[in-house]
């Protein structure tokens, strides 16, 4: 990326590199792809403005956007506007499964849940000073706790770890607070966790912390929980025991976390595939609870044109360069041997083809790049695709 005198972000005025071939975590910027943005705004608004929980299924080829927008919808700052007026505190857990595909997954699954949602509560539950007072008495909050927890399971030793854990994460004590999320996470009643009892810890955890007037006061707002996984289609690498405890353990949560759960759920289909082939990824029980699906089509050529020329410009310092170093008539030519290849235009295609026009420029020392640049890469194009 670097050449002797100037990097090629230095060379074309950018900001950040306008075409990566990875989802990026930051995911800042939205270009085009207009109908799922406003697909998924729809489904953001609903899902967080009514008390009962519900769930999605994102599908598409690979490179349509799917792992983008999971990062960009599960920013705070991204959303803030649909939370605005509700005054909701989101609970978000981004879970890609195919690092979870092991001999026993649905624990691995388990596992990057809980892990979540520790991540998430160590920014959210932070004492106010007269809130402190009022629990400052070691056990005291611990038993709070497992007074609300009895709603949601009999089991005395889940209420125990959960309480005694959320308290030593409330206060800040770390050493007993690892002790009981090793217990969580390994062993519950002294012995080795079945799938009963995890399927019982995370729904009487997600109701806990979705109902509790307590964890409401250390909140200062309700909490929804945001369950995303993404690489679905990973799932059809492990085997079918494996395969359906993880449809059993979602259906669990779906089943009995009624209230202020939203999942979301990635998968990518092959080429030959459509949507009448959703349901060969899922047990028929999972499937028959999935609220709404969301489409990430292929573009068309307009709006490979405006996707192109948006993420441009977002990451050009100065705006009024507009699509700066392409002229807009090389992009369209872009576009039309991308066309050619027969692939599909997605956004990650578009972007390994115009990330490749764009370091040969800068490696040949091209200030502006034009159509008979672009014919020029049409050979490397095809075979990159």
């Amino acid at each position: 990326m670097y050449s002797d005198e100037m990097s090629l972000l230095e060379k074309y005025g950018f900001t950040n590199y306008p075409f990566p071939i990875s989802p990026v975590e930051e995911a800042a910027f939205w270009a085009d792809l207009e109908k799922v943005k406003e697909n998924l705004n729809q489904f953001f608004s609903f899902a967080v403005s009514i008390p009962a929980s519900t769930s999605a299924l994102l599908w598409g080829w690979r490179g349509a956007g799917k792992t983008y927008s999971m990062n960009y919808f599960t920013k705070i700052k991204q959303i803030k506007e649909l939370l605005k007026k509700k005054k909701i505190t989101l609970i978000t857990i981004r879970l890609p499964i195919s690092i979870y595909i092991a001999r026993e997954s649905y624990k691995a699954l388990y596992i990057g849940i809980m892990d979540g949602i520790r991540s998430n509560l160590k920014d959210l539950l932070t004492i106010p000073g007269k809130i402190k007072e009022k629990y400052q008495l070691v056990g005291r909050l611990k038993r709070i706790f497992k007074g609300e927890l009895k709603n949601f399971t009999r089991n005395e030793t889940i209420q125990e770890v959960i309480g005694a854990w959320l308290e030593s994460l409330v206060f800040g004590r770390k050493s007993n607070e690892d002790k009981q999320m090793n217990i969580l996470r390994l062993k519950t009643r002294g012995k080795v966790l079945t799938e009963d009892d995890i399927q019982e810890i995370t729904s009487a955890l997600f109701n806990f912390l979705v109902n509790s007037k307590t964890i409401k006061e250390l909140t200062s707002k309700p909490i929804k929980i945001i369950l995303w996984i993404d690489e679905w289609e990973c799932i059809r690498d492990i085997s079918t025991m494996e395969n359906r405890k993880i449809n059993d353990f979602l259906r669990y949560l779906v089943d009995y976390v009624p209230f202020y759960f939203i999942l979301l759920i990635n998968a990518t289909l092959r080429p030959d595939e459509e949507s009448a082939d959703i349901p060969a990824y899922f047990t028929y029980q999972l499937v028959d609870r999935i609220g709404r699906i969301i489409e990430f089509p292929p573009l068309t050529k307009e709006d490979a044109f405006r996707y192109v020329s948006e993420r441009i410009n977002f990451n050009l310092i100065d705006k009024k360069k507009g699509c700066y170093p392409f002229t807009q008539n090389a992009i369209r030519e872009a576009v039309k041997i991308l066309i050619a290849t027969n692939q599909p235009i997605l956004p990650r295609n578009l972007n390994r083809v115009f990330s490749t026009i764009l370091f040969d420029a800068f490696h040949g020392n091209k200030e502006r790049i034009d159509v008979k640049f672009v014919k020029k890469e049409e050979e490397k194009i095809k075979v990159l695709l």
